[in-house]
């Protein structure tokens, strides 16, 4: 029983090689190392497998950020997650096939009823990123795309947020608050960005 667990615990000989075609390092069972724990390759201390993840190695997931104005304050738009009643953006898992613009554009509108499919967007960060469901073989990588509402409208939330906890936030608030994995980086190089675009171009 134990070498059969120990046989399902690891990747197929496929998954080994795609992600060795990737640039992934690769431990003795055919493992994904994660990269920000390859310095600590073997540590008893870290979580081995999967864990909560779908994939060895990268799950790629999006994080959109949607920023309106109201009384001239810009606010970002949040949700409350229902799996840890962390404050976080409207992200999720990108499914199988999806480009990040429309897995963003569909996950905003799930988790809050807010179409966005119109706003001025752009990709603000794309890479891996520290998330607390990170294991020594799976880890996540996120697209982070801003996104530029006109206005704050009613928000109802939906899906996996926690009822009731859509809401549009001003940047003082989140300041202060405790956000999910890395998205108060992800917040901050949004705001950022936003306010670059707001500023008059001189010519």
């Amino acid at each position: 029983m134990l070498e059969l667990y120990k046989r399902l615990d690891q990747p197929t000989r496929e998954e080994t090689i795609r992600l060795g075609r990737l640039g992934v390092k690769i431990d003795g069972l055919g493992r994904p190392v994660n990269p920000h724990f390859v310095q600590d390759f073997g540590h008893k201390g870290l979580v081995q497998g999967k864990g909560m993840f779908y994939y060895w190695g990268p799950n790629h997931t999006v994080d959109p950020v949607v920023i309106g104005q109201e009384n001239n304050t810009p606010k970002v738009l949040t949700i409350v997650r229902g799996d840890n009643g962390l404050l976080a953006l409207p992200g999720g898992f990108i499914d199988l096939g999806e480009l990040p613009l429309s897995a963003a554009i569909r996950e905003a509108h799930e988790e809050t009823g807010l179409d966005i499919s119109q706003d001025p967007h752009e990709t603000i960060y794309n890479g891996q990123v520290n998330d607390p469901r990170d294991t020594l073989h799976a880890w996540a990588e996120t697209t982070a795309i801003l996104f530029r509402h006109d206005g704050c409208p009613p928000v109802i939330a939906g899906d996996d947020a926690r009822p009731g906890s859509a809401v549009w936030l001003p940047l003082a608030e989140l300041v202060e608050a405790s956000l999910h994995g890395a998205h108060a980086m992800i917040i901050a190089k949004a705001m950022q960005r936003y306010h670059e675009l707001a500023q008059p171009t001189t010519r």
